[in-house]
């Protein structure tokens, strides 16, 4: 268990151990900001509170736009961020003595920035400050960048094509995890799934390169431990 008797001074910390992730989480903010500004300030930022996600809000966006059903939407959703059950499971043990209210609040702001902060947070005996020190650092400064982002999609010209670099920096996150032979197989199951099923409406390709990621990536292992 954690033993920090510094609650401020560990969640400066945790604030400061976050700044280098935020920098670069920030650019997603902006597409996905300018990609929703349509939608308008309010809108864009409830759905931002309600999805703690680029990748799935942007997603979620394309599907409800195309017309798909409310269960496709939430299903969509709920797979891209399976992985955030494993992050569950690895900070359990840090959190289930606390009350529920701040387990819920900690849950919720779980993402993969937080996630890596927090375990740091940990590892070093630094305590639930530092981990919320970085949560909430990281939660204001994505709400920042998707406002922003609205505000400047109201000016800038669609035939700008911003939508690119969440592309980009989806691709350089995975590329940075190629190092390891179960994410090689994961990733090129997923994008020959997807790719297949470029054809399907509603975007189930998403949902279908998920499903095929996490089944392809459970085999490899299994046979590998067999």
């Amino acid at each position: 268990m954690p033993t920090t008797t510094r609650p401020r001074a560990d969640a400066a910390a945790g604030a400061r151990a976050m700044l280098p992730l935020l920098l670069g989480v920030m650019p997603l903010g902006l597409v996905v900001g300018v990609a929703l500004a349509p939608s308008g300030v309010p809108t864009t930022v409830a759905s931002t509170v309600l999805i703690y996600s680029g990748s799935a809000q942007l997603a979620a966006a394309d599907l409800v736009g195309a017309g798909a059903p409310v269960a496709m939407v939430v299903l969509t959703v709920l797979l891209m961020n399976a992985r955030l059950a494993m992050y569950s499971a690895a900070t359990a043990r840090h959190w289930r003595h606390l009350p529920l209210w701040r387990q819920a609040l900690f849950a919720a702001l779980l993402v993969d920035p937080s996630f890596v902060v927090g375990v740091e947070g940990y590892e070093r005996r630094r305590g639930h400050a530092y981990y919320l020190g970085g949560a909430v650092v990281l939660w204001c400064g994505w709400q920042t960048a998707v406002v922003v982002g609205v505000v400047a999609g109201a000016v800038v010209p669609e035939s700008v094509g911003l939508d690119f670099m969440a592309t980009l920096y989806l691709v350089a996150l995975v590329a940075t995890k190629l190092g390891d032979a179960v994410t090689r197989v994961c990733v090129a199951a997923s994008a020959a799934a997807a790719v297949a099923a470029t054809f399907l409406p509603f975007h189930v390709g998403t949902v279908l390169g998920i499903v095929a990621g996490v089944a392809a990536a459970s085999l490899y292992r299994h046979r590998r431990s067999a």
